[in-house]
């Protein structure tokens, strides 16, 4: 299998991991005192300095070549792995339809959610000349 494919799934599920303990602690325990657009606004910081380190992580274990493209690669295997994942989490456990998974893109607290990853979607890319730091 190619180190791209590779190293962009290894950093998807891991993210995805702490997405998913994150995630369930900012609607227990953050959501309902600040609403959803505020809770993701604190927790949005946290899963990317998260996600800057699961980048290192999988970099280290699964080199990719320090070059824009399969940087890129990476992040793009990364992110449509992670939404898929998360839209596997939405019609499985959330019990939604893929219309109304579809349409949770058009709320605020998703879109904030969305930019977050588009920025995850770019670490790897970021990542050059610093793999080892």
């Amino acid at each position: 299998m190619s180190p791209v494919l590779v190293s962009g799934l290894l950093y998807a599920g891991l993210t995805f991991a702490a997405g998913f303990v994150l995630g369930a602690a900012r609607n227990v325990l953050i959501a309902p005192f600040t609403g959803p657009l505020l809770a993701v606004c604190i927790e949005l910081p946290i899963m990317l300095a998260f996600s800057w380190y699961a980048c290192r992580q999988s970099l280290r274990r699964v080199p990719v070549a320090p070059k824009p493209a399969p940087r890129l690669a990476m992040g793009a295997v990364a992110l449509i792995a992670l939404l898929g994942l998360e839209a596997l989490l939405s019609l499985t456990l959330g019990g939604l339809t893929p219309a109304q998974h579809l349409a949770l893109y058009g709320t605020a607290p998703v879109l904030t959610g969305l930019a977050g990853q588009v920025i995850f979607a770019l670490f790897p890319l970021a990542r050059i000349g610093s793999d080892r730091a």
